[in-house]
């Protein structure tokens, strides 16, 4: 099932789905991952779906480590993945003004001059008509918060591949036992 609806809505369907015995999958926009949405919820979001942009809060990769430290001393808390962005596009905007500003269109051609600006969330690259390109993640809502799904799905691929090279190993070891048999 796809829910495309404002936080409180998407919640109230999740709810409503959960509680008349859906355990199907569930997808949604970035619109549900507000933390206290989430834990109103609670466990009858476990396993849905979202999309949203990309932000790595644990990267010490810069300029990333930089701006999480600034905005953690300055608010005395972790920044989410709106404080990145709203970060990004006001620094592109610095980036764009050229000097001297004289008028909205030497803006424009400061703008249409980024190719790939390095944010606090990602390169922040822009196509021919000046639209960013962005590509969003698919993220599941775990007890522990929202995972980035395809590492997990990445991670179980890995375990379950272990498993099987375990269990060729096992049955290759088993047939040579018989043959000495």
């Amino acid at each position: 099932v796809y829910l495309a609806a404002y936080a409180r809505d998407v919640a109230a369907l999740i709810e409503g789905l959960r509680d008349s015995g859906y355990g199907g999958k569930i997808l949604t926009t970035h619109a549900f991952a507000s933390p206290t949405i989430l834990e109103e919820v609670g466990a009858k979001a476990h396993g849905v779906l979202l999309t949203g942009p990309y932000f790595d809060i644990d990267s010490e990769e810069e300029p990333v480590a930089s701006f999480v430290d600034a905005y953690e001393a300055k608010y005395d808390q972790r920044p989410d993945v709106w404080a990145a962005h709203g970060y990004d596009a006001m620094m592109v905007l610095v980036e764009a003004i050229p000097d001297p500003f004289r008028t909205a269109s030497d803006f424009r051609s400061g703008m249409r001059a980024i190719e790939d600006y390095p944010g606090a969330a990602g390169v922040v690259r822009f196509d021919e008509k000046g639209d960013v390109g962005k590509f969003p993640r698919v993220y599941q809502v775990t007890a522990e918060g929202l995972r980035d799904y395809e590492t997990d799905i990445a991670k179980q691929r890995e375990e379950l591949m272990k498993k099987l090279r375990e269990l060729r190993e096992q049955r290759r070891r088993a047939l040579l036992q018989q043959d000495q048999n």
